[in-house]
């Protein structure tokens, strides 16, 4: 005999009992154990059907009026984000990432529905929406938000539900999978450039010498205080104490916020590199001219410049400085972001031969055991041995003035304008990469102004140039970090050029800003 909707029938093999679960207005999803000597399930539908017509129970109709008079979607999620703004396991990006997929895919879908009467078939329709439009990431940053929605407003009571729906094989099977993509690693005559061109401000010259030779995040430089640096020690390290994140930056409002680093085992004290030791100290000597006063043990080491935590768009910049010094901003058909140059560091330690035991401290990856946990002074210097295998220099050269635009609400960073030959015209907010702008010549025609430190002598490299259809393969000297990720580039040797030979390509500065 068949059971109404809102019942489930089951058998409990650790009590060796049939079990009834159904739906009850007052009560929620109760259960009923069946009589022991039921044992076929025939038996057990025809029990549970008398019974429930004996109780006057109507599951269906409970369950329609559940469905029809339960919280919606958006309620549950305005009670979910409070949830959630209160845990400090949940980080600002994370809370932040909730936010925009509720506003911006789910809640215009599902705000005003009832969220005990979703279904399998509609959540199977909107992933496929959202795929056909979107990224990967960010459909898989959609679904997971509104699974673990789903799950929290089971947990606190705002739905009933045997099952959490958004994890039903057909919802999950929508779900696209990541592409896997390797890692970026940038040469280490690239680097060098970058370290030491006096076309690189002075403030990311020692950002670079820092990330280069420690493998440091992003965020953890840019939580990295004063009374975190010691460099006059025996040793000179730093401490990475905190990260700094960037809120907000995908529902219209941006601001740094300092917060713990990624990991428990980010938390970490790196030795300092000579390179970077010196970068630090020049810095550290031309602070004032940023900020407008002497620095204090509690003042970032890069701050915006009000002095306070900031987080630049360190992606787009390290690429424009690659452009500015002729060099590709992509490898691989990949754009290049900061994130190369932690990959980098951990490519140049393998290739020295640094222990893989080694490494991982210096990254800050989760050691095996507690042993490895803990080390003294002397597995400081061993640290430090290790990273002094980098072979980077630092030299002092004129730079510009140090300028670190801070990315918050109330600073707009002014647009910069391209001039050329063709005319002047404001650059776009989000420059296309993969294709040059049609007034800039060749790199061919440029002059290199990049100034290369390797081992110990001053040698003069080759420009690379992009290219062009078809891809050549690799051709005469391959750059440091392997032929793979030199692909589609070719060694041009330097030229002389007179001395008023320009790229004709020069960024300014609006008047009226972006």
């Amino acid at each position: 005999m068949p059971l109404p909707k809102g019942t489930s029938l089951f058998y409990r093999p650790s009590k060796k009992r049939w079990v009834l679960s159904y739906a009850d207005p007052v009560r929620g999803q109760p259960q009923k154990v069946l009589p022991k000597e039921i044992t076929r399930q025939r038996d057990a539908e025809a029990w549970a059907a008398e019974w429930l017509r004996s109780e006057n129970l109507r599951p269906d109709l409970a369950l329609t009026q559940r469905r029809e008079e339960g919280l919606t979607v958006a309620a549950c999620a305005e009670k979910w984000l409070s949830l959630r703004a209160g845990d400090e396991r949940v980080s600002p990006a994370t809370l932040s990432g909730n936010r925009g997929a509720l506003h911006n895919w789910i809640l215009p879908r599902f705000g005003t529905k009832p969220i005990a009467s979703l279904e399998v078939p509609e959540l199977r329709a909107f992933i496929r929406d959202i795929r056909g439009k979107r990224a990967a990431s960010t459909v898989r940053n959609v679904y997971y938000t509104f699974c673990t929605l789903f799950a929290d407003a089971m947990a606190e009571g705002w739905v009933t539900s045997p099952a959490n729906i958004l994890q039903h094989p057909g919802v999950q099977r929508e779900v696209p999978e990541l592409e896997a993509r390797g890692a970026l690693r940038i040469p280490l005559e690239w680097a060098a450039a970058l370290v030491s061109s006096p076309q690189v401000p002075l403030d990311w010259r020692a950002r670079y010498a820092l990330a280069f030779t420690s493998g440091a995040r992003d965020g953890e430089i840019a939580g990295l205080r004063w009374s975190d640096v010691d460099l006059d020690g025996v040793t000179p390290m730093f401490r990475i104490e905190q990260a700094v994140a960037l809120i907000g930056k995908k529902v219209g409002v941006s601001f740094a916020q300092p917060k713990d680093p990624k990991t428990k085992q980010s938390k970490r004290t790196m030795p300092l590199h000579p390179a970077a030791r010196e970068a630090l100290l020049e810095w550290q000597a031309h602070w004032a001219e940023l900020v407008g006063r002497s620095p204090t043990p509690k003042d970032f080491v890069f701050p915006g410049p009000n002095g306070e935590a900031t987080r630049p768009r360190s992606a787009e910049q390290i690429r424009e400085h690659l452009a500015s010094l002729g060099l590709p901003i992509e490898l691989r058909g990949q754009a290049i972001d900061f994130k190369a140059t932690r990959a980098s560091f951990a490519s140049w330690l393998s290739d020295a031969d640094v222990p893989e035991q080694v490494r991982k401290r210096l990254m800050g990856h989760a050691l095996r055991d507690v042993t490895e946990k803990h080390y003294t002074a002397r597995d400081l210097e061993q640290l430090a041995r290790a990273v002094a295998k980098i072979e980077l220099r630092w030299e002092t050269v004129t730079t510009t003035t140090p300028t670190m635009p801070s990315p918050t609400a109330s600073e707009v960073p002014r647009a910069p304008v391209f001039t050329s030959k063709a005319g002047t015209r404001p650059a776009p907010k989000r420059p296309h990469f993969r294709k040059p702008l049609a007034t800039q010549k060749p790199l061919s025609d440029c002059a290199s102004t990049a100034s290369y430190a390797h081992k110990s002598d001053i040698q003069a490299q080759p420009v690379l140039e992009r290219a062009r259809i078809p891809k050549p393969k690799v051709a005469g000297p391959i750059p440091a970090g392997g032929a793979n990720d030199s692909e589609g580039l070719r060694a041009i040797p330097p030229r002389s050029l007179p001395a008023d030979k320009s790229c004709g390509l020069t960024v300014a500065s609006t008047e009226n800003g972006g």
